[in-house]
């Protein structure tokens, strides 16, 4: 599945920012970085605990084994800039929901 990193609306956005999979599916997303600084992916409740760096204008893959119970997990771009707000605080966020 692919998404972007992207700015939206004088905020920062993962597009799509819904993902569906079925329980127990293996998941690969790739990820574009469309701005020109550095983000991140993290969802330690997918298992992915470290962050996953999405360089400016490139590319990067997350692959995790989605749960195996249904419901929704969070994921969002853990940057800390030191001049602004945090990515997710300026709505870099997203779910996967588990079917």
């Amino acid at each position: 599945m692919r998404i972007q990193a992207l700015t939206s609306g004088g905020g920062l956005a993962f597009q799509a920012n819904t993902i569906v999979v079925k329980a127990g599916d293996n998941v690969t997303l790739n990820i574009t970085n469309c701005n020109t600084f550095l983000h991140q992916f993290l969802a330690p409740s997918l298992g992915v605990t470290n962050k996953v760096d999405i360089p400016a204008g490139g590319d990067a893959n997350v692959t995790f084994k989605a749960p195996d119970r249904p419901g929704k997990y969070m994921f969002w771009c853990p940057v800390e800039p030191p001049n602004g707000l945090p990515h997710a605080q300026r709505g870099q966020t997203g779910e996967i929901i588990v079917q």
